[in-house]
């Protein structure tokens, strides 16, 4: 018989981006789980305001986690706009967001538990940046509870 008790679920709350960029979206609200042998599934709504999923396993050295596994949603995506000046003369301007060249992303985040609180345990976890394109290091805050 195939059990999964305890299971933990979790809730993405928040992330703190070092260094901090304009237009970043810091409230990253989503949803995780984890099964006993570690592997985690999850999603949520990233810094560039699209939807993350992401499958990976989490292992514990005492009060130290590690999650390792891939994420989708930072694939770099462009959009280009053209506006007529008054000369006649067209402005031509590029946006891109995303770092990634890839529809997947690694991902490595060690974390900690700060203590339980009415029966739900805070994580906070470090994601460092992902090679010289990702715009920053990241510390997220999410709760969550085992069944």
């Amino acid at each position: 018989m195939f059990d999964l008790a305890p299971i933990v679920l979790g809730l993405h709350l928040a992330s703190v981006h070092v260094p901090t960029l304009p237009d970043q979206n810091n409230i990253n609200f989503g949803v995780y789980a984890r099964a006993p042998n570690g592997m985690v599934v999850g999603a949520y709504r990233n810094t560039l305001r699209r939807w993350s999923f992401y499958a990976g396993h989490t292992s514990s050295w005492g009060p130290v986690d590690l999650t390792v596994g891939l994420v989708t949603g930072y694939r770099k995506h462009c959009d280009v706009t053209e506006q007529k000046r008054p000369n006649g003369s067209i402005l031509t301007e590029w946006r891109c967001e995303g770092f990634s060249h890839n529809r997947l992303t690694p991902m490595f985040a060690p974390s900690i538990t700060l203590p339980t609180v009415f029966d739900v345990t805070p994580r906070v976890s470090y994601i460092p940046r992902v090679g010289a394109r990702s715009p920053a290091n990241v510390f997220h805050l999410s709760i969550e509870k085992e069944f």
